[in-house]
Parts: C-alpha cells; structure tokens; sequence
C-alpha cells in the first residue's frame, strides 16, 4: 500500500515508520512543502518520499495530522475524495483551553 501524511510532525512520523516496517510506502507532507522535508525523509529511509500537500492527498490513504487550528487551511483546495479513505489523527483540543490547569503533583503521580 500506499499512504499519504498531511503534515510531518511527531505523530504522522510515528505513523510513517509504522508504515514504512511493515513494507509499505509513504509520501510524507507538510505546508512547507517537499524540500523542507528532506531530512526527515533521509531519517524514514526506504520507502519513503517527501510530496506535495496534492501528491499526498491523492493517495488512496491518507493520514491526516496537523493541529486542530490548521485542519481547514491544510484541506483547502484539496480534490474530492473519490472513495478514498482519510485516517483523521487530529484532535480538537486547543492549547489554551481554560480549563485545562496543570498542577504541582510534589513529585507524585497522578
């Protein structure tokens, strides 16, 4: 199989090696675009290739891992899907969050 990665951060690498172990092959992308990508690519090794957000996403698998903020601008444009299928890695969690507090656990665990 082929996938593709929308984004190239920790959890769509962790994805890529996962993918690549098992044989397959992946085309790695970010908003960057492909030569920002160059060493990450090296670091997956065989197997992998870096592309544009439109080569990845023509793929017929594809992971999408972006922050939340970013979800509607990384799949602007985008072609239809066509029956292909979107792994969706993301999460609605923003960063600052109000609720969210962290507290001093005086070396405990939770």
């Amino acid at each position: 199989m082929k996938f593709g990665t929308i984004g190239a951060g920790a959890v769509a690498l962790a994805f890529a090696r996962e993918a690549l172990a098992r044989g397959h092959e992946v085309v790695v992308s970010s908003r960057r675009g492909p030569d920002a990508l160059a060493d990450k690519v090296a670091e997956l090794g065989r197997g992998a290739s870096a592309g544009s957000l439109e080569q990845a996403a023509s793929l017929e698998y594809v992971l999408l891992a972006v922050p939340w903020r970013n979800v509607e601008s990384a799949l602007k444009g985008l072609p239809a899907w066509n029956g292909r299928v979107l792994i969706d890695a993301t999460n609605p969690f923003v960063e600052t969050s109000p609720k969210l507090v962290l507290a001093d656990l005086g070396g405990k665990g939770a």
